[in-house]
């Protein structure tokens, strides 16, 4: 069993350490206000902002499991809160994934059907929109 839970630790640190890598990358592009031109490039930021967010909690609840499997704890309804809150947030971090990556398609396709009618104008709707589309999916989601 510590051979399983070292393999699976290390596999888990790669994937975090790429992730941080690559994510971090991403959110130093997408943070320039003037390369946000579009909707799709505001479900891109936060698209990447979820990512490195569900890989912390993916770290951290690893770590918690193999810390209660350790060490004997003795507050049960810490714990149990602490178990309920890492699995919601498990849970809500691939909802928002999904719903923000459909955003990304939806204004992709919508570019591609207005083709040279899409002009600033346009853009500055679709920026105004996402924007609120963003906070409406954060707070349904987590509802």
């Amino acid at each position: 069993q510590p051979f399983v839970i070292l393999v699976t630790f290390i596999t888990l640190l790669v994937i975090v350490t790429f992730g941080f890598i690559f994510n971090s990358i991403s959110l130093i592009i997408l943070a320039k206000k003037r390369l946000r031109q579009v909707g799709c490039d505001v479900y891109l930021l936060h698209l990447t902002i979820i990512s490195q967010i569900g890989l912390w909690i993916l770290l951290s609840r690893f770590l918690y499991m193999l810390f209660i499997q350790i060490y004997n704890v003795e507050n049960i309804p810490l714990v149990l809160l602490r178990c309920i809150f890492l699995e919601y947030s498990v849970r809500i971090v691939p909802c928002l994934f999904d719903w923000f990556i459909v955003f990304i398609s939806i204004e992709r396709a919508y570019m591609v059907i207005k083709d040279v009618h899409f002009t600033k104008v346009t853009a500055s709707k679709s920026l105004k929109l996402s924007h609120w589309i963003v906070a409406l999916t954060y707070l349904f989601s987590i509802i």
